[in-house]
């Protein structure tokens, strides 16, 4: 048996190492990017944080000698665009299945879930096949679709639906409300921090994707950011200082995205998964 001492002793070492783990895994790999940017290539090293010759002509050869402002533009037009219309039909659609009554909602809620269970990888297939049938290929259009189709919104929008109280619809129902109206005025206002949450995991997701926009686009004008960074890597070289640039320019969107909405981010996560 361990002494309260020696209890109190262990207790600290593993949330030191869990801290140090957490520094090592995830916060150095971040201060290193951004170091490395400013640094010349012939002083990288994967050990030193502090550039000892700061010098910004990484940054600004990423962004005057590559189309770089082409590729944010449209990471950024894909990013939003797919994220404010998959929170307008998922939170709709997470709507009518934790408010409305109807046959075969059930049915349709656990489909719902199996396409959860479905690595994205196997539909990027039967998706490229539909986009070429369509006549979309190498278009910004076919990179925002497949996020606009969101199975996680409509499950994150029902699971926090149910945890507000009934007694709010009904009470607006008497006042003569449609459902329509009980669902902007009443229940949108309610779910702030679900829809920060949504926010944040869908602009990540469609900014950080690299896969599809690789299947489907194959001209330099339409490339996101994700694939047009690969561009900076040399045929049989790698030059450090100008890919952690890229990397650090690319990475800043999604920084104060998070900022804005990690108030809500939390506790919408949590909410949301409450109630069956």
């Amino acid at each position: 048996m361990l002494t309260i001492k020696q209890a109190r002793l262990l207790k600290s070492i593993v949330l030191h190492l869990v801290l140090l783990c957490v520094l090592v895994v995830g916060i150095y790999p971040l201060l290193w990017m951004f170091s490395t940017a400013f640094k010349p290539e012939d002083s990288v090293s994967l050990v030193s944080i502090m550039p000892t010759n700061p010098t910004l002509a990484n940054i600004r050869k990423v962004l005057v000698d590559y189309p770089f402002w082409t590729f944010f533009s449209n990471s950024l037009m894909v990013s939003l665009g797919s994220t404010v219309v998959a929170i307008i039909l998922g939170t709709l659609g997470g709507y009518a299945l934790a408010r409305m009554r109807a046959p075969g909602l059930d049915v349709i809620f656990m489909v719902l879930l199996f396409t959860l269970m479905v690595p994205v990888h196997v539909r990027l297939i039967p998706i490229f096949m539909i986009m070429h049938k369509m006549g979309l290929g190498n278009t910004l259009l076919a990179l925002t679709i497949p996020h606009i189709a969101s199975p996680i919104s409509i499950f994150l929008s029902r699971q926090f639906f149910k945890t507000i109280p009934r007694d709010l619809d009904e009470a607006a129902i008497i006042d003569g409300c449609s459902w329509f109206m009980i669902f902007w005025r009443i229940i949108m206002p309610l779910s702030k921090p679900m829809i920060s949450a949504l926010f944040i995991v869908k602009f990540m997701g469609a900014w950080n994707d690299f896969i599809w926009p690789l299947m489907v686009t194959n001209t330099v004008s339409k490339y996101p950011l994700t694939v047009g960074l690969s561009l900076l890597r040399q045929q049989h070289s790698m030059n450090w200082g100008l890919n952690m640039a890229g990397a650090s320019l690319a990475s800043i969107p999604v920084i104060i995205v998070f900022l804005i909405f990690q108030r809500y981010f939390i506790s919408g996560l949590a909410m949301s998964g409450m109630k069956n």
